[in-house]
């Protein structure tokens, strides 16, 4: 039963499930994987809020759309807070268009290991980025998480993307 619920959570977040192919199963087998207990987290949230009234189908598109609404607030909070050459560090740093682990780690923490965290000197500019991203808040780095993985979801201007999305526009 559990699973057709989420086959149903799933319907609502991509309208056409049965259509994705196996390279989009595995990446989303992989996050799953990196976020152990994600669907429990899920099923016990949903429950939390299902009434004889408020059935799990309209507590899920609830649920997304208020999600994205944070996200858009998030993604504003972020805007400007990076260089050029440290949203270029944040996309070679995280090369998959999804980011693991991110519900059990700080992002500071992931890229401080994608950087090789034995090898950085405090002088570094990857050092510098990841004391940035420790003063990150979660909404903040929340944001920053769907910009590089859009960024990396579209490889056609994903550079122009992220740089549009996070760093200081300069008005002519």
């Amino acid at each position: 039963m559990f699973m057709n619920q989420m086959l149903n959570v799933a319907q609502v977040f991509a309208s056409h499930i049965d259509d994705v192919s196996e390279g989009q199963r595995a990446s989303y087998r992989h996050w799953l994987d990196s976020n152990p207990g994600v669907l429990d987290r899920i099923e016990e949230r949903t429950r939390e809020r299902v009434a004889d009234d408020v059935s799990e189908g309209h507590i899920n598109a609830i649920s997304l759309a208020r999600y994205y609404r944070i996200v858009d607030v998030a993604r504003q909070e972020v805007k400007g807070v990076f260089t050029d050459a440290e949203v270029l560090m944040l996309l070679d740093g995280s090369p998959t268009s999804v980011m693991s682990g991110e519900l059990n780690e700080r992002v500071a923490s992931l890229y401080y290991s994608e950087f090789g965290e034995e090898a950085l000197s405090r002088d570094s500019m990857q050092y510098k980025l990841c004391k940035k991203l420790a003063g990150l808040t979660r909404l903040q780095e929340l944001g920053l998480i769907d910009i590089i993985e859009c960024a990396w979801r579209n490889p056609a201007n994903g550079l122009e993307y992220a740089m549009a999305h996070l760093c200081r526009q300069i008005d002519a």
